[in-house]
C-alpha cells in the first residue's frame, strides 16, 4: 500500500520527530510506501512580511550581542535538518488542503496519529485531522494512537457534530491514552482501541543505529541529564542537586531560552543536539530528569533511570497512562513538587524485566491493530 500519514508539523520537538519516524519505519518494514504530508499553516502576506522584518532586524543584533535565543534557533534548525533525513515526506503543504491536493500520492490508506493530533490548539487545520479532505477517495481511513492532549473541552458543539460524521467514516481507529477511549465515545460516538505511542514499535537496538554516524559523542564524563520542555527553578534545582550529589555533569538537552534565569545551582552546559545525538545523550546517561512524554518513553527504552514532573498544560494523561503500564508510577512528581533528596529518584533500582513485561503485551497488541487495519 502506499500510505499518508498526518500528524503534528514536524521540526519542533524530538518526540514528534521520532513517533513519526517510528511508525514510518514499521510500515516501510511491512512493505509499504509511506510519505508524511509536510502540512503547514497558511500565513497570510502580512505575516510573511512582518516575519521577515523582524528577522531582518534581530538576526544582526543576536550576532552581535548574543542571544539565549540563539541557542534555540540552533536546535530547532537541527531538528529541521533530522527530520528531513529521518522521515519521508511529500513537499510542503499549507492548510485547508484543496480537494485534489493530494491526488498525484494515489494513497491507498490515510493514518493520523500519533501525538497530540486531536488537540484544537495545536493542530494546523483541525478538520483535516479527521480526514475531511479524503472524502472523495476509497482509501482507508485510520487513526493510529491519536491523542487529545487533554484537550477535550476545546471541542466546540459543531465540531463534535461534524467530527463524529467525519470519524464514523474511519476503517479503525486506536488511541494512546486510556481517558480518550472514553472521551472519543462521549463526543464523538466512536469506539476506540488503545495503542502505544510509535516509538514503542521499534527496539533500542534499532534506535542505536541511527547514530552510528553522530555530530557530537557523548561527553567523556558521567552526567545527568536534563530534558525540561517547561523549566522551571523546582525541575532545574532538582536536576543539579542530584549530579552534585551523585558526582555527576550536569548537562541540558534542550535551550532553555530567555525564561531561564536560574541561580548558580541551577547551571547545565547546554547542547542543542540533532535526534541522533539526542538519542545517545539519553542512551548513555547516568540518569534524566524530564517534564516530557518521550523523555520518559526513551528512559524506558534505553533502561536509564529517571524521574518526571508533571506537565498538564501539555497533557498529563499520557504521561500517566505509560507509568501506570510500565508499574512506575513512583517516578512521577507532581507540578511544582519540591525534591528533598532528588538523588535517591536518580539512583532508584527499576527492575527492567518486570516493567517491560507490562508494556510488552501493549506493543504485541498495537503491531497487530496496524496490520489488521491495512489489509
Amino acid at each position: 500500500m502506499k500510505i499518508g500519514i498526518l500528524t503534528q508539523p514536524l521540526g519542533h520537538n524530538y518526540g514528534g520527530i521520532l513517533q513519526n519516524f517510528a511508525l514510518q519505519h514499521v510500515l516501510k518494514a511491512a512493505g509499504h510506501v509511506v510519505l508524511t504530508l509536510d502540512l503547514k499553516r497558511k500565513q497570510t502576506w502580512r505575516q510573511r512580511a512582518r516575519s521577515a522584518a523582524v528577522r531582518a532586524v534581530t538576526t544582526p543584533l543576536i550576532r552581535r550581542i548574543g542571544d539565549p535565543r540563539a541557542r534555540q534557533r540552533m536546535a530547532m534548525q537541527n531538528l529541521r535538518e533530522s527530520a528531513s533525513r529521518l522521515i519521508s515526506t511529500t513537499g510542503p503543504l499549507t492548510a485547508p488542503l484543496r480537494s485534489d491536493a493530494l491526488m498525484e500520492f494515489a494513497f491507498d490508506a490515510y493514518i493520523v496519529g500519533s501525538d497530540q493530533v486531536w488537540r484544537p490548539s495545536y493542530s494546523p487545520y483541525l478538520p483535516h485531522y479527521f480526514l475531511d479532505f479524503a472524502l472523495e477517495t476509497k482509501a482507508r481511513r485510520i487513526a493510529y494512537a491519536a491523542s487529545f492532549g487533554n484537550a477535550e473541552r476545546e471541542f466546540t458543539p459543531a465540531e463534535c457534530a461534524r467530527f463524529t460524521s467525519l470519524l464514523a467514516r474511519f476503517d479503525a481507529v486506536s488511541v494512546r491514552e486510556k481517558s480518550a477511549i472514553a472521551s472519543c465515545q462521549q463526543l464523538f460516538n466512536r469506539k476506540a482501541e488503545l495503542c502505544c505511542d510509535p516509538t514503542l514499535l521499534i527496539t533500542a537496538d534499532e534506535y542505536r543505529r541511527l547514530w552510528v554516524n553522530c555530530d557530537i559523542s557523548p561527553p567523556s564524563q558521567r552526567y545527568g541529564l536534563r530534558y525540561f520542555l517547561d523549566p522551571t527553578p523546582e525541575k532545574c534545582s532538582a536536576h543539579a542537586s542530584a549530579c552534585r550529589a551523585l558526582g555527576l555533569l550536569p548537562i541540558s538537552s534542550l535551550p532553555d531560552g530567555p525564561r531561564e534565569d536560574f541561580s548558580a545551582l541551577t547551571f547545565a552546559p547546554v547542547i542543542a543536539p540533532s535526534v541522533p545525538d539526542w538519542l545517545a545523550l539519553i542512551a548513555n546517561a547516568s540518569f534524566i530528569a524530564t517534564d516530557s512524554f518521550h523523555g520518559c518513553v526513551f528512559s524506558l527504552i534505553f533502561r536509564r533511570p529517571f524521574f518526571v514532573f508533571d506537565n498538564p498544560d501539555r497533557g498529563s494523561d499520557r504521561i500517566s497512562c505509560l507509568l501506570q503500564t510500565a508499574g512506575l508510577e513512583s517516578a512521577l512528581l507532581p507540578q511544582g513538587h519540591s525534591v528533598a533528596n532528588p538523588e535517591c529518584l536518580a539512583t532508584a533500582k527499576i527492575d527492567w524485566e518486570t516493567s517491560w513485561g507490562k508494556i510488552t503485551p501493549l506493543v504485541d497488541a498495537s503491531h497487530a491493530f496496524l496490520q489488521r487495519s491495512l489489509v
